[in-house]
């Protein structure tokens, strides 16, 4: 599953995911015809793609050998309410709420299926042109969210405690693999 941080939410899946909730959310994401052999099993691997201000200007980490039970958790950071400046790339400071993450990204293990769990706006569905992930859904601005937004933390969590995490840098990028689902 590849995630897309900079300016909105984009995520491309090789499942279809079915949405429950109503309003102005929570929204959960779940897989959709998908076979059990085939669904998404528990984050097994987690590579983070960081974009920062400085040389290199790219940072690549990769997280393998998690633990079942290991979820993403993503923050958002809302752009300046005003363009500030010719390059409109100001992201004022923020306080992410510790444990209250806008997206939590749980891989399925047993009775407990993959789970994509969304706090405000839900995603708009499409293709993607990529064989091997052809869903793609895309959070944009409006609806409770800024013109433009950025994922400023991240987290992977088990168990209520981090594992590890960053924030503040300029952008990041997701590429998290899902280990065999095993059946209850």
């Amino acid at each position: 599953m590849g995630i897309e941080g900079g300016g909105s939410l984009v995520i491309d899946s090789r499942h279809k995911f079915h949405e429950s909730g109503s309003g102005s959310g929570p929204y959960t994401y779940t897989e959709e015809g998908v076979d059990d052999e085939d669904r998404y099993g528990d984050i097994d691997i987690v590579t983070v793609i960081t974009e920062i201000e400085s040389k290199p200007f790219v940072s690549v980490l990769g997280y393998t050998a998690l633990l079942p039970g290991t979820e993403l958790w993503l923050w958002y950071q809302d752009i300046s309410a005003s363009p500030v400046g010719e390059d409109d790339a100001t992201f004022p400071p923020v306080t992410f709420p510790d444990n209250d993450p806008q997206i939590r990204i749980v891989g399925g293990s047993g009775a407990n299926l993959f789970k994509l769990m969304v706090k405000r706006k839900k995603f708009s569905h499409d293709k993607s042109h990529k064989k091997n992930r052809p869903h793609r859904y895309k959070q944009g601005g409006g609806s409770g969210l800024a013109r433009h937004f950025r994922i400023g933390q991240w987290r992977l969590v088990r168990a209520g405690t981090t594992l590890v995490g960053d924030k503040g840098a300029e952008n990041y990028n997701f590429f998290v693999r899902f280990g065999h689902y095993q059946e209850p």
